[in-house]
């Protein structure tokens, strides 16, 4: 309510702070905290949020190179490292890469079993 207002205040159209209030990136930043800003340590307000990217599995599961527990890999065995990830996205913390990712392999198995296992 205070942004809001403060919008407002400024000058800010109503339309514009609709479109923002309905955006999934709050959803995806806030709410499932699947998205990341980039370089959090400069303290600047992000206006680009990046979600972690999943390795694509089948050919690296048919050729034995990712662990898994069933179809779905491990978060420690894709591709991308998550130091790698944590130190762009998250000034080095690898907990909420590590969260986002396994949030993204739940969602992935889900899928999956909701369409080729029925």
């Amino acid at each position: 309510p205070a942004v809001i207002a403060q919008a407002r205040k400024d000058g800010v159209a109503d339309s514009v702070i609709e479109a923002a209030q309905k955006s999934p990136v709050y959803k995806l930043a806030m709410d499932w905290k699947l998205a990341l800003p980039l370089h959090p340590e400069y303290r600047t307000l992000p206006m680009v949020w990046y979600v972690p990217p999943l390795s694509p599995i089948q050919n690296a599961a048919a050729e034995g190179h990712i662990g898994s527990d069933g179809v779905i890999p491990d978060v420690e065995s894709l591709r991308i490292p998550v130091q790698y990830l944590a130190n762009l996205l998250t000034a080095g913390d690898t907990a909420p890469v590590l969260l986002a990712l396994k949030r993204l392999l739940a969602m992935r198995a889900y899928k999956r079993a909701e369409h080729v296992e029925g």
